[in-house]
């Protein structure tokens, strides 16, 4: 993570104890392979991230506005068509034993810098996205800008002008169906309404994901993430049980 502008409270966790740390403008923060992080979306803040999976990279620009307390923050996404090249990982895995403290503050800065030079070179380097994959994004972002409309696959086939069965084909491609994409999004969203100061009760967070009925959200939740809104709430506050998102598929959409 880089921050870009504002600031950003993030509770990690190390050896079974969560700790906060507070992230200005020009900080970075390197995550290592496995961690889990809590988020706090308290005050307007801009962050770039690098997301490195086996078989992709992902590039992330995140605005948090925060002009209100049930505002969500906005994410962008580009998914590189190949794995990161062997020079790479060996930077992430120094990176890995510096954050572990066998490198000073100034090794780590430096290779940070030489992560991000490998990561543009392999980007530029990288096949350009394909028509399929930048049209799978427009899907999610239409999703996730109409989340409360209970938005249908009828509704983004005449915002995007795309026939419905060609939507179905983009999900299928990526191991998915509309159902799980949605369903994707809605978890995603009530996750980040959960943890909000704002503390919305459950039923509005249901009605602000999509949902006609409070019950058909608690089911859908506790199917997807293991546990009821309630619990999951409660986990993300202690400090033993912060709560992370599970890593996307190796080629999601957005």
């Amino acid at each position: 993570m880089l921050i870009l502008e504002g600031h950003q409270r993030i509770g990690l966790t190390k050896c079974g104890v969560r700790y906060d740390v507070v992230l200005k403008p020009g900080d970075c923060l390197h995550y290592v392979s496995e961690a889990w992080d809590l988020h706090f979306w308290e005050k307007p803040c801009r962050f770039f991230a690098m997301v490195f999976h086996r078989r992709c990279t992902r590039l992330l620009l995140v605005t948090y506005r925060g002009r209100s307390a049930e505002e969500l923050p906005i994410s962008r996404y580009l998914h590189s068509q190949s794995p990161f090249p062997a020079l790479g990982r060996q930077i992430l895995t120094a990176l890995d034993l510096s954050a572990d403290g066998a490198a000073g503050t100034e090794t780590s800065a430096h290779l940070f810098r030489s992560l991000i030079h490998a990561t543009r070179d392999h980007f530029a380097n990288d096949l350009a996205p394909s028509m399929s994959a930048r049209t799978g994004m427009d899907i999610r972002e239409y999703l996730i800008e109409h989340l409360s409309e209970a938005v249908t696959r009828d509704h983004v086939a005449l915002a995007l002008g795309l026939h419905r069965s060609y939507i179905s084909t983009l999900c299928s491609r990526q191991g998915r169906t509309f159902k799980l994409l949605l369903e994707d999004v809605r978890c995603e969203r009530a996750r980040q309404l959960l943890r909000s100061p704002a503390k919305p009760q459950v039923s509005r967070v249901a009605r602000l994901c999509g949902f006609q009925s409070t019950s058909a959200f608690i089911r859908m939740f506790r199917r997807r993430v293991g546990m009821t809104p309630d619990r999951f709430r409660a986990a993300s506050r202690g400090i033993s049980h912060a709560v992370s998102l599970p890593c996307p598929p190796d080629a999601p959409y957005g």
